[in-house]
């Protein structure tokens, strides 16, 4: 299996020094959290949903798309590119989605 896809199949358990600390603040696990709570109560999980609520979360939070977007691909991808976030949270399913973004709030540690 191609290593760019594998996180399609199993969720990153380690991610790249270098993306991580491009990608991962000290406010990103508020922001994620943030973002987990409106994702839950989402009934929609298309990619134009999950634009959207994208948009209402950086409306809210008062950010650009870098601190919420990088660290989403981050706890999702393990990566730092690839296809539409959107795209890759449709694919993955509510459930897995949250479930990585939660196990980053949890698990990652800025390294200094």
């Amino acid at each position: 299996m191609p290593k760019l896809a594998e996180y399609f199949f199993k969720a990153p358990t380690t991610w790249d020094a270098k993306v991580a600390k491009k990608a991962w603040k000290e406010d990103s696990p508020k922001i994620i959290s943030h973002l987990c709570k409106k994702l839950k109560k989402l009934n929609d999980w298309s990619e134009t949903a999950l634009e959207l609520e994208f948009q209402a979360t950086l409306a809210e939070l008062e950010v650009g798309f870098g601190p919420l977007g990088k660290p989403t691909r981050l706890a999702l991808s393990g990566l730092a590119g690839g296809p539409s976030l959107y795209a890759i949270m449709t694919i993955l399913g509510k459930e897995d989605s949250i479930s990585r973004l939660e196990n980053a709030i949890s698990n990652y540690e800025i390294k200094t």
